[in-house]
Formats: C-alpha cells, sequence, structure tokens
C-alpha cells in the first residue's frame, strides 16, 4: 500500500503528478484556511467554548485516525506538526462542522524495505530523513548519526508534542504558547531537542524536558484540565502514553484511537465533561509560566 492509495478524510488527496525535465511535481487541493500554525494565529480570538472543544478533539481524533491508517499501511508520516496539517474550511456546514477540517499532509513519501519492516509487527521501521526539528524525538539523535531505521512509534511523540501544544492554545491562546515554547527552548542541552534533553553532560541518556513537566504540573491545576474533564484525560495520554523516552513503551496510533474515542462518546453524551463554561469572575488567571519566558 502506498501513500496514494489511501483514502482518508484527514489524509491529504494527491490530485495529480507529472514530470518536467529532472523535476517531479505533485499536486493536491488548495487549503483556504492555511495550516495549522495559522489556524491558531487567526482563530486566536475565537470564544473558548464546548463547541470550539468539541470541534477540535473531533479533528484530533481525526488525525489520529489518519496516523493509524498510515501505519496499518506499513508507513511511517515522520513529520507530524502544525505546519504540516491544513485547515480545509467549509463555509456550507453548520454547528461545529463549520469550522472546517484538519488533513495531515506533508508526508516524508518514504521508500521502505519489506526485509526490514517485516509488514507485520507493530515496531516496523522505516529509513526517514527529516522530521520537524521542534518535534523530533529522542531516539532520533541516536538514529541520525548510526543512520538506524525509526519505529512508527516515532509518530506518536509527534503526536503528544501537538496535542500538548493545542491544548495550551485552547486554554491561554497563542501567546501562551509562544511563551511555552521559549521555556522548551531554554538551556538545551542537546541542539535536536525541544520536548526533551539529555539528564545530565555525562550521560547519553535523555528525560523529558522539565519545562514540559511544569507545563503539564500548571494545565492539570487548571479546572478545564481537572479530572474527570476531556482535557484532563487528553492530558494523561500524552504524559502517560505520548511523551515517553522509550518508543516501545509509548501508546500505538490504534491504542491512542480508542482512548480519544472514549472521550469523543462521554463528550457527546456530556458537554460539561469537554469544557467548563466558568463566570468571567470564577475563571483562574492564566499562570505566569505561560505569560513570561525565561529572561
Amino acid at each position: 500500500m502506498t501513500i496514494e492509495g489511501l483514502k482518508h478524510r484527514h489524509l491529504i488527496k494527491l490530485l495529480a503528478s507529472c514530470e518536467m525535465g529532472q523535476l517531479y511535481y505533485l499536486i493536491f487541493p488548495r487549503a483556504e484556511g492555511g495550516n495549522l500554525h495559522e489556524f491558531w494565529v487567526r482563530q486566536d480570538k475565537t470564544p473558548r467554548t464546548q463547541d470550539l472543544v468539541l470541534w477540535s478533539v473531533e479533528q484530533l481524533f481525526g488525525l489520529i485516525d489518519a496516523v493509524w491508517a498510515l501505519h496499518e499501511a506499513n508507513l511511517l508520516h515522520g513529520d507530524v506538526g502544525p505546519d504540516n496539517i491544513l485547515h480545509f474550511t467549509d463555509p456550507g456546514s453548520r454547528g461545529y462542522g463549520r469550522r472546517g477540517t484538519l488533513v495531515l499532509t506533508g508526508f516524508a513519501w518514504p521508500e521502505y524495505d519489506n526485509s526490514k519492516t517485516g509488514l507485520r509487527s507493530a515496531d516496523t521501521t522505516m529509513l526517514l530523513s527529516k522530521c520537524e526539528p521542534y518535534y523530533k524525538t529522542p531516539e532520533a539523535v541516536d538514529h541520525f548519526k548510526n543512520n538506524r531505521p525509526r519505529s512508527r512509534r516515532y509518530d506518536m511523540w509527534c503526536t503528544g508534542c501537538l496535542l500538548l501544544e493545542h491544548i495550551i492554545w485552547l486554554l491561554y491562546g497563542f501567546s501562551s504558547l509562544q511563551t511555552f515554547r521559549k521555556w522548551t527552548c531554554y538551556r538545551r542541552t542537546i541542539p535536536q531537542g525541544y520536548f526533551f534533553q539529555q539528564k545530565s553532560r555525562s550521560s547519553a541518556k535523555m528525560e523529558v524536558h522539565p519545562e514540559v513537566h511544569k507545563a503539564f504540573s500548571h494545565l492539570r491545576q487548571d479546572p478545564c484540565c481537572a479530572d474527570g474533564t476531556a482535557l484532563g484525560d487528553v492530558l494523561d495520554q500524552i504524559n502517560h502514553r505520548l511523551l515517553v523516552i522509550e518508543p516501545e513503551q509509548r501508546a500505538t496510533a490504534q491504542e491512542l484511537h480508542s482512548r480519544i474515542l472514549e472521550v469523543l462518546i462521554k463528550g457527546w453524551g456530556d458537554p460539561s465533561y469537554l469544557f467548563k463554561d466558568l463566570p468571567a469572575d470564577a475563571t483562574p488567571p492564566i499562570p505566569e509560566f505561560f505569560l513570561q519566558g525565561p529572561e
């Protein structure tokens, strides 16, 4: 199975390809809404409501389903991130559907070797040369140095980074997301890592970046991310099953799909589970961590 053969609502559709001389061209539909990064900027003033959270969870669930479809076809995306998620607007839709659809694109278009992948194991590996640096995984450092193939769990780390940043944007806005990124860039011990770092100068072992742990701590104190909320349950998946140093300990796309589906089903039946509409005088202030970056 190739990427071109997959038919999925949240995977970009290849319309045509052509060759001119030594250059090859791929033609895709145009996304009027730009990419997810641009969506975060453009929709930053949108009121945070149950409607927006429901749409977000549904779209993120769709993207996870798209990653699962790739993995089932023995493919690795290798570059999951906001710049490779397009926003297709749909003005004719009503309700939360009017916000449009998020679609995964920017594939590394890998060539893969069946002798290495085996087409069977959940730990199928493929050789890739690129991934969005900001979401790069801990194992990528060693794999790049030694030209080793990458597991499909690579995509799951990147997915965890994406989910965490979208939740930060949902709760506190784009400026707070930028501040969070400043913290993860602060005093990095290796140039490739943002969500992780070396434990010490004398150790090659990696650990989740301390500033990421701080972000989790502040988010879980927010009433909208408390126990028994949709965002709280998603954060648990990110913290315990996605942003995990050892690849084999991360959730598979299928496992994450099942967990987020549970969140969706519960949210459809209980809107208050999705997001707590608090009165203005009861809304907690944005944590200082997300307002003031490192000096």
